[in-house]
């Protein structure tokens, strides 16, 4: 797919696949991050973009290209523009050139004519950890790329925004522009969607006319049955040439499976019927039984390990980061590996077979349980005082497709306990194949003193300052609801849905533990002790215990005078309860609650 524009000189147009002039807040970076050959390319098709067929029989005359930093490589010749004619394995046409920071216009020595094959203009350099991610792209869209890292071979980038290069085209056609012209993609989609029903989505619309464009109107379709029409109509004109992402909602088509295309056709600009343009198609993944992933961490700990708090630190961090930005996650502590303690529970030694074999270690974070591509074991280990590595995790596997629905609710009975009421549904697939799936459901608890249970590793001197101030035992497993350390089998009902439902009664909450610190959560996965691959979490659920929980009449709350209350990891405090003496954050200070 491609968009065009023209400048202000009749017959020079610039085929690219993001505007000329794109905000520089939405401009990202591309690479590999190391000391690497590195290339990338788009791709002009006269056979897929029939605006390709209003150029042919002019000329490439350049390319213009976005670098994010200087690249000085002109004696060694690492630094050009390229142009490749049918396909990206042949040698390339080159123009040697020194980029500088942002824009670039290099043109070749010899012009490439267009005609019926297909052209790959880019271009390379040699990318230093020094000035790692050289290439710019558009963040508010997505329109495939490719790149070869390392001289490795050319892959396709589907999901990695619009690389920010165009093709300097000259015709003998005087005309700007395009008539009535202009083209809508889409990205930021959920990984599974619900057969004809709304789904939120980033819309990206391109005007590819030397006019304002006002409105435009487009369908979208899965080819299985009738399309469905959108019109646009803009309160702000986008200018010529020029593009614009917003939020959206598109409708999916009736057809399910696990690659359903959704093509975007334009079939109006400005009220006059569409010139064609190359068409925009993604596969969605369309199932009924289509969920909200809420990734599950899980980090083996100690309070004899010195190693933990600093890890712990950095973890609790990027968690709270994720919440902050509106992204759900629970977080679980087994206390076993490299020394038992006083929360040591029979679920934390029974899953000390997840590292793999005989050698445990301290600190250690599975997330979801998965085996990510390269790994053998789903533990993980990290010990840098930074959050990337537990937010890169944590955006990984929230990006993976739920296959569960986990709802967790907890009733009071009249002697102090309660029931505690574990329900959702199942992907067909996993029914259909007969796979066996367990549910782990724990009371855990945070905010632990170390005043209460000591922690070893609190006055490391290259801990952060704070750590000893904040420390805090969260995640704690204070009862196993299951009667399996790992977990019980669980039982589905098959209809329309796959569901199911679990009662666990009279189940209590010890007076030594801090009933408004814990929650309930619960968990549907695999299990498997010889595939490591095969323990992976299909989704989870919790919920905290509140007075009502409880059957506890309301107290006067603390926790809205003067303002929201949250607690050290950003979740709000609930106004029916008191909170406990602890650090808190109110208006974005911390404060001490008596």
């Amino acid at each position: 797919m491609l968009f065009a524009v023209a400048d202000a000189q009749g017959g020079t147009r610039y085929y690219g696949s993001a505007p000329s002039q794109p905000d520089t807040a939405l401009v990202g970076g591309y690479g590999t991050g190391k000391n690497n050959y590195m290339e990338v390319a788009i791709r002009l098709s006269m056979a897929n973009d029939p605006l390709m067929s209003m150029v042919r029989g002019g000329r490439i005359v350049g390319v213009r290209i976005y670098l994010r930093e200087a690249y000085r490589q002109r004696a060694k010749g690492w630094s050009c523009i390229t142009a490749r004619k049918g396909r990206l394995t042949v040698e390339p046409e080159k123009k040697i050139v020194d980029f500088e920071a942002g824009w670039n216009e290099v043109l070749f020595d010899t012009p490439i004519e267009i005609g019926d094959e297909e052209i790959f203009i880019g271009a390379q350099v040699y990318e230093t950890k020094g000035t790692p991610y050289p290439f710019g792209v558009y963040t508010a869209a997505s329109v495939p790329f490719y790149t070869n890292a390392d001289k490795a071979g050319w892959s396709e980038v589907r999901e990695g925004g619009c690389l920010l290069v165009q093709a300097i085209v000259e015709t003998d056609d005087e005309e700007e522009g395009f008539p009535w012209a202009a083209t809508v993609s889409f990205s930021g989609y959920p990984q599974v969607v619900k057969p004809s029903a709304p789904f939120a989505c980033t819309l990206y619309v391109h005007n590819l006319m030397a006019e304002p464009l006002t409105s435009v109107t487009f369908t979208s379709g899965d080819g299985a049955g009738e399309a469905t029409s959108y019109t646009i109509d803009f309160d702000e004109a986008i200018a010529p040439f020029d593009g614009r992402a917003m939020d959206y909602q598109l409708t999916s088509g009736s057809k399910e499976g696990t690659s359903v295309p959704m093509t975007l056709k334009v079939t109006a600009v400005n009220g006059h019927k569409a010139t064609p343009t190359a068409d925009y198609t993604r596969m969605l993944y369309v199932m009924r039984d289509a969920f909200v992933r809420v990734p599950l961490v899980e980090e083996f700990t100690s309070q004899r390990c010195v190693n933990c708090p600093f890890m712990i630190y950095f973890l609790d961090r990027a968690i709270h980061e994720w919440r902050q930005q509106g992204g759900n996650v629970i977080y679980v502590t087994h206390h076993s590996g490299f020394a038992e303690d006083a929360f040591t529970q029979p679920v934390d030694r029974e899953l000390l077979y997840l590292f793999g074999g005989p050698d445990t270690y301290n600190p250690a974070v599975m997330y979801d349980r998965r085996v990510f591509f390269g790994e053998d074991v789903p533990v993980h280990a990290a010990r840098v005082a930074d959050t990337t590595p537990y937010s890169e995790a944590i955006r990984a596997v929230a990006s993976v497709a739920a296959m569960a629905e986990v709802n967790v609710e907890a009733i009071p009975n009249d002697d102090g306990t309660m029931n505690v009421h574990v329900y959702g549904a199942v992907n067909k697939g996993y029914v259909n194949e007969d796979i066996r799936l367990y549910l782990s459901t724990y009371i855990i608890e945070d905010g632990i003193s170390a005043d209460d249970y000591m922690q070893q590793g609190l006055d490391d001197e290259t801990a952060p300052s704070d750590l000893k101030e904040t420390f805090r035992h969260n995640g704690v497993i204070r009862q196993n609801l299951c009667t399996r350390a790992s977990g019980d089998e669980l039982e589905i009902t098959v209809g329309n849905d796959c569901t199911f439902d679990v009662t666990f009664g009279y189940v209590y909450i010890d007076d030594s533990w801090r009933w408004e610190n814990c929650d309930i959560i619960a968990f549907v996965h695999r299990m498997d002790k010889v595939d490591l691959t095969a323990n992976y979490v299909l989704n989870a659920g919790s919920m905290r215990i509140t007075q009502k929980t409880l059957g506890i009449s309301p107290t006067p709350s603390l926790s809205c005078e003067g303002g929201e209350l949250f607690d050290l990891w950003g979740r709000r405090i609930d106004e029916d309860i008191t909170p406990p003496t602890g650090l808190y954050v109110k208006k974005g200070k911390k404060i001490w609650i008596h």
